[in-house]
């Protein structure tokens, strides 16, 4: 990822999501469930879930990994759109609006979840969008990806 797609992906983590990261991490939640409720509570209200996954990979170098990730789609408001572009970016635009496909995911090693951006896309609608992004992530990530519950969970996005 070249420095202008990292600038843009931090700009539009802090527009959409607001600066949740630090507080969150900072903050010394209890239990795991408190730092997911802190990040789904900031989810942009229009925020849908298209998918869930969840799996243990056994037999690394440092035991058992739970892995688990939650995938949504939201939409980008006007009003951080016309900030993105007075940042130079999405000059491209053709008038339709913006949506996101993120994921809020478990890391096991690190104990903590994090959100991760996978695409931006214009779309016409939030319908178009809750297909769209997950079906072209799905295509970009089964291509060499090995059978098994990842590649089984990807797969359901292609149908």
């Amino acid at each position: 990822m070249d420095s202008q797609e990292f600038n843009f992906e931090e700009e539009l983590t802090k527009l959409v999501f607001g600066d949740d990261l630090e507080f969150i991490h900072g903050e010394e939640l209890e239990f795991d469930f408190e730092q997911q409720d802190a990040f789904e509570y900031n989810n942009p209200v229009d925020t849908v879930c298209v998918g869930s996954y969840s799996e243990i990979i056994q037999g690394t170098a440092h035991g058992d990994w739970k892995c688990e990730s939650d995938y949504y789609v939201c939409k980008v408001s006007k009003e951080n759109v016309k900030e993105l572009q007075k940042m130079k970016f999405l000059q491209d635009l053709k008038g339709g609006d913006i949506y996101v496909l993120f994921s809020i995911r478990w890391d096991d090693n690190w104990s903590k979840y994090f959100r991760q951006i996978y695409l931006v896309k214009e779309c016409d609608s939030m319908e178009i969008a809750e297909k769209l992004l997950p079906r072209e992530f799905a295509q970009d990530r089964i291509k060499g990806e090995d059978p098994g519950v990842y590649y089984d969970f990807l797969k359901k996005f292609l149908v």
